[in-house]
């Protein structure tokens, strides 16, 4: 639950909305794209990880300026994991870059 009058800045925050006139500059640049990045939370190879991640969702979900009740516990499992790969993704690309360079 959000316990702060709305568009007030918290401390606790890291994930903030995009302010609308910001948006309005390019449109295209701030909308949603869909984008494949692999199918790691389709199966059930570590079922301990997405545990892991659920516990963590209360938490985690306070991190957002403002509350996500619009989405499933098990989407926001998916999310994050999408997201840890993605990270996981560029370090790698990274220190592959480093070795080669």
């Amino acid at each position: 639950m959000v316990d702060h009058e709305p568009g007030r800045f918290s401390p606790q925050w890291s994930i903030f909305r995009v302010p609308a006139h910001i948006c309005q500059v390019d449109k295209k640049a701030y909308g949603p794209r869909a984008v494949s990045i692999g199918l790691f939370h389709r199966n059930n190879h570590d079922v301990g990880i997405k545990t892991a991640i659920r516990n963590l969702e209360p938490g985690a979900g306070r991190c957002y300026s403002e509350e996500i009740d619009d989405i499933s516990t098990d989407e926001f499992v998916k999310m994050i994991l999408d997201g840890c790969f993605t990270v996981k993704l560029m370090r790698l690309y990274h220190e592959s870059n480093q070795v080669h360079s």
